[in-house]
């Protein structure tokens, strides 16, 4: 179980995991608590997962991420014991026919949006995913379907894996921690929530969009974000499926900004390694021509 502790008021960058306890150290940038207050939540992610790079994530954080994927994953392998995988799995399959995006435990392949699906309907089937308790969430649960699974489907190497997954580790919990419970006490279940917020980060960050554009992604994905607490009453299989469907939120928000009007031309549709190669090229040009 994981329990993420920030300390906002005195840690500019909150974040080191640990096994009972997570807690954030100071890196140099990007600053989540550093930017300009009037900044609106979605927006402040969004420039913050934007800027984040492999390099600024401390060694400790980014092996409790493969811990937390590791253990997601092996929840994922133990759930596809299970009939709701099955019907998960034959429902995905009815839907979309056979892909080339891998699901966890079988050797079957989906369309990537079907993928990430079962995906997370596996890795919260069992409801062992790391908890936490601050945010009342499974965060890990939040995040890997669609790192995992859009990862996959684009080619990216573990590194972009990585940072993603913590871009969207940022988001999942900083948003259940500021509902301060309120998502289950008006009838919704958090983590289906919340992770809409979180898959539309990490697939926007997998795409190397800019800052706007995942702050779009997150507002086209809240549109379609729910999970309705109705299966405590009943035992419906349907809390399994909120973070998978939060996964084919995401994807489906950020592929729909990056193809955005706005996004076509110019420097808000050029990529973010791109741009930082092109200010390099510049800065070398510029000093080579002084006197």
């Amino acid at each position: 179980m994981c329990v993420w502790t920030s300390g906002h008021s005195h840690i500019p960058f909150p974040w080191r995991w640990r096994s009972t306890q997570t807690v954030l150290t100071n890196v140099e940038k990007p600053m989540l608590d550093n930017l300009p207050a009037p900044s609106v939540p979605a927006r402040t992610l969004g420039e913050f997962a934007c800027g984040l790079a492999f390099e600024h994530i401390p060694t400790a954080v980014l092996e409790r991420a493969k811990l937390l994927i590791l253990d997601a994953l092996g929840c994922g392998i133990a759930a596809s014991a299970y009939g709701f995988a099955d019907a998960a799995l034959a429902g995905a399959t009815a839907l979309g026919g056979i892909g080339r995006c891998s699901v966890i435990g079988r050797a079957d392949r989906l369309p990537v949006r079907d993928a990430a699906l079962v995906n997370g309907m596996l890795i919260h089937g069992l409801d062992f995913a790391d908890t936490h308790l601050a945010s009342i969430i499974h965060a890990t649960a939040a995040c890997p379907p669609t790192a995992l699974t859009f990862g996959e489907e684009l080619g990216v190497d573990g590194r972009a894996l990585l940072v993603a997954y913590a871009a969207g580790m940022e988001t999942a919990i900083r948003v259940g921690a500021a509902a301060k419970g309120g998502f289950h006490h008006t009838g919704f279940h958090a983590t289906g929530v919340v992770a809409h917020f979180s898959a539309s980060v990490v697939a926007a960050h997998l795409l190397d969009l800019p800052s706007e554009a995942i702050v779009a992604a997150q507002g086209i994905a809240a549109s379609t974000a729910s999970g309705v607490q109705v299966f405590l009453e009943e035992g419906a299989w349907t809390k399994r499926m909120h973070p998978g469907w939060a996964a084919v939120a995401g994807i489906t928000a950020a592929r729909l900004e990056a193809q955005s009007p706005r996004m076509q031309s110019g420097q808000a549709r050029q990529p973010r390694v791109a741009r930082r190669r092109e200010a390099s090229k510049l800065d070398a040009s510029a000093a080579a021509n002084q006197p």
